[in-house]
């Protein structure tokens, strides 16, 4: 297991704002969708919490495969 958490003590923001498709200037910001994309990808799970004027952290999991070392790999 991989757990690995960012945090900072900046401006933060509403992470409901940010991610709403529907939110105009949400549309322009894809920095934490493509986060969330490249976390879904891996098999990873990703986690946003900020507000305005507290800061941000995001906390990123992911469970390694499990590796079966009985058997060699097929070649």
């Amino acid at each position: 297991m991989i757990d690995v958490t960012f945090e900072d003590d900046g401006c933060g923001f509403v992470v409901s704002n940010v991610l709403d498709a529907n939110n105009r200037s949400a549309r322009k910001q894809f920095g934490l969708r493509n986060m969330i994309e490249r976390a879904t990808l891996i098999g990873a799970t990703l986690q946003f919490d900020s507000e305005p004027e507290r800061g941000t952290r995001v906390q990123l999991r992911w469970q390694a495969p499990t590796l079966n070392l009985a058997s060699p790999p097929a070649v």
